[in-house]
């Protein structure tokens, strides 16, 4: 609602994605979502490119912070050990490793939403229609409700402390959840696989603040995923 619409160009973009879409290779995403009979297609995979941008700065910030941390790194390089991208993978750590990054570091900081019903909140009513911003790195960090605030523990998404709290919500939550969630942690969990099998790999303490990034210190409250550097090596 900040910002004027383009109506010209969004159309322009809706017609080049359809023409890709209508001519998607065997096998592809794109392939098997052109067997549904949904009129909106090129609606879901604007808003799955659209998170994409978010998809490659967790990836990143999620392997900077498992070359940081050798026990959730041991963890992460047994279950990668076993993928295979040529079947269904489902990589629940290395999922968790990405929910994580999310967490720590929001890729979209600000919730908007309309309330739809009087709201009284502190000794003050405001009426149905008014908009609220939810800034979720406050309650992702919050110390004093969660106990894993400022540590990288991907294991809260798999034991239910994270997914069952209402105030964890990295994706958003209810029906505007970002719908290109699943699609996201699908890919980042098989990069993060690939990668680790892939090659020996370090991060560059020189850059982006990674010397910060220490097991045995609190995560820092913010790291430019632009200034991550990697260390490769391919393995043999």
């Amino acid at each position: 609602f900040a910002k004027s619409r383009r109506d010209r160009r969004r159309w322009r973009f809706h017609a080049m994605l359809q023409a890709y879409l209508d001519a998607a290779g065997p096998g592809s995403l794109a392939e098997r979502a052109s067997r549904i009979p949904e009129p909106a297609a090129t609606d879901q995979f604007g808003q799955w490119l659209f998170a994409f941008d978010a998809a490659g700065i967790a990836a990143f910030q999620a392997l900077a912070l498992l070359l940081n941390h050798p026990e959730e790194l041991r963890a992460a390089t047994q279950q990668a050990a076993g993928f295979d991208p040529a079947r269904p993978n489902e990589l629940p750590y290395l999922r968790a490793c990405a929910l994580e990054a999310v967490r720590l570091w929001p890729t979209t900081p600000a919730i908007l939403r309309d309330s739809t019903a009087g709201t009284s909140f502190q000794g003050t009513t405001v009426p149905a229609g008014t908009a609220f911003l939810i800034f979720t790195p406050f309650l992702h960090r919050d110390g004093d409700a969660l106990a894993y605030a400022d540590r990288f523990t991907p294991r809260v998404w798999l034991d239910g402390r994270a997914a069952g709290n209402p105030s964890v919500l990295p994706f958003s939550a209810g029906p505007g959840r970002c719908p290109g969630h699943e699609l996201v942690l699908l890919a980042t969990s098989a990069a993060l696989a690939t990668m680790l099998n892939s090659y020996e790999m370090a991060c560059d303490g020189t850059t982006g603040g990674t010397a910060q990034l220490r097991a045995e210190r609190p995560v820092p409250g913010t790291l430019d995923p632009f200034a991550l550097r990697f260390i490769l090596m391919a393995k043999r």
